[in-house]
């Protein structure tokens, strides 16, 4: 009747196959997940040989890292555009984010990435947060005085006309900056209209005529007179505050 029971030996010969067993699955577990930084590391130098080396070795081309981090967003990152393209070509997602919700797209836009934007927007990558954030995002370039970031965003389709609860555009906020060079690229770059109004009938130029920047305020009233980027009604001023009264207020 115990003719079926296994015999100690037996019982102690495969705790032990068990126990091989584990630990070279532990060990393929830690081959991977080095493979993982390895391809990261070669993504982060350039090393775009070595990059082709790992996948041709079976490394997934949208491997992550315990933050969820591939090698396309740390290629877009440093800006190494055969890398990205490389990364892109061979099936890496173009839209993963990573623990932060941060995607290749952002990347790219936030370090003024040109060559690398371009790349990833032929993939239809995308920067990966809702409109508020985007917004929000592009309205902080301007008030941080980040001209390189703010360009980068305008490039992928951001729109400059947003405005915020109180209907002040980025070019608002520009104006009352006293940065030039961000009102120059969102009127001439983002085709923001110089004559946006906000709640309180103002315009770009009055907020820059308020901080003391005639030569701003008079740049903007030259375009007005001459029609160029304007056009802003009031019927659109409704609209336009209609869409933004449910978006969260940025700090004057």
């Amino acid at each position: 009747m115990f003719s079926g029971l296994l015999s100690v030996d037996a019982r102690c010969e495969i705790e032990y196959w068990q126990e091989a067993r584990n630990i070279v699955l532990e060990y393929l577990r830690s081959q991977e997940q080095q493979s993982v930084y390895e391809i990261i590391a070669a993504a982060a130098e350039a090393d775009i040989a070595k990059v082709k080396k790992l996948i041709a070795w079976g490394v997934p081309p949208g491997s992550m890292d315990y933050d969820r981090r591939t090698a396309l967003m740390v290629a877009a990152h440093e800006n190494h555009a055969p890398v990205v393209k490389y990364l892109l070509d061979v099936g890496a997602p173009p839209n993963d984010q990573d623990a932060f919700g941060i995607t290749a797209m952002y990347e790219a836009v936030r370090m003024g990435h040109s060559d690398v934007i371009e790349v990833l927007q032929k993939y239809d990558a995308k920067l990966g947060m809702d409109e508020d954030k985007t917004a929000c995002i592009l309205t902080e370039s301007v008030i941080a005085g980040d001209v390189q970031q703010l360009r980068s965003l305008l490039k992928i389709g951001v729109e400059a006309t947003w405005g915020d609860f109180d209907g002040r555009t980025p070019l608002h906020f520009a104006a009352r900056e006293s940065n030039i060079a961000a009102v120059e690229v969102l009127v001439e770059e983002g085709n923001a209209c110089v004559d946006a109004l906000d709640r309180f009938n103002r315009t770009p130029a009055d907020y820059a005529r308020k901080a003391g920047n005639g030569a701003i305020a008079e740049y903007l009233e030259a375009l007005q007179r001459e029609g160029k980027h304007a056009g802003w009604s009031q019927t659109r001023w409704y609209l336009h505050w209609q869409r933004a009264r449910s978006k969260p207020q940025l700090t004057a």
